[in-house]
């Protein structure tokens, strides 16, 4: 196991700003009554994954590298979905009665992962690149729909001035759910950055 000074820095300053969010916020988890509490420490798991993945590179005839970054590369479109979805009001036990189409999401999902890996040939670029994209997206998307009542579609990037100049006048906290999904997302990015570029 190979690790630097630098790694470990980045690893723990990530983690400890993920964290302090995490406590601050904690109150915020505790308005979902039922899934409050497992929403928190699931965030919390995922945060304290980013250190070891920022922090530590396994040697490659000691941990099969490759077989965790396929593994990684199929499982972050579904855990991109779940935080992207949680964003949006819904969440996992939707997954599971059937009323949303879970398929459909990841294959669109996989799809852009596959896209940038067909540019790249890199899993980590891919996991890097789509990861943020995808939350970004999420996040607006919440706002949007906050705002308008209705998604975010493409003819809404044609108002994107006048939509500044209307979202200037509020104010903005950052709630459980963005938390959430900045925790997923960091750990997927935390441990695809380590673990080396499978081709």
């Amino acid at each position: 196991m190979r690790y630097s000074r630098a790694s470990i820095r980045l690893g723990a300053i990530l983690s400890f700003l993920l964290l302090t969010a995490l406590t601050v916020q904690y109150q915020k988890f505790l308005v979902l009554e039922t899934w409050g509490p497992t929403l928190f420490f699931l965030s919390l798991g995922a945060v304290l994954l980013v250190w070891p993945g920022v922090a530590l590179s396994w040697d490659r005839p000691r941990f099969p590298r490759g077989v965790f970054m396929v593994f990684l590369f199929v499982m972050t479109p579904l855990i991109m979905m779940i935080a992207v979805e949680r964003l949006n009001g819904n969440f996992i036990t939707g997954f599971l009665s059937g009323d949303e189409d879970v398929l459909a999401n990841y294959v669109v999902n996989m799809l852009l992962y596959l896209l940038v890996f067909a540019l790249t040939g890199s899993m980590r670029a891919s996991i890097l690149t789509v990861s943020p994209i995808l939350l970004l997206f999420g996040v607006a998307n919440m706002y949007i729909k906050e705002f308008k009542g209705g998604p975010l579609v493409p003819m809404d990037f044609g108002s994107i001035t006048t939509a500044a100049n209307v979202a200037a006048a509020y104010t903005y906290e950052i709630g459980y759910e963005i938390l959430f999904a900045a925790a997923l997302t960091a750990m997927v990015m935390g441990l695809s950055c380590r673990l080396g570029s499978c081709r």
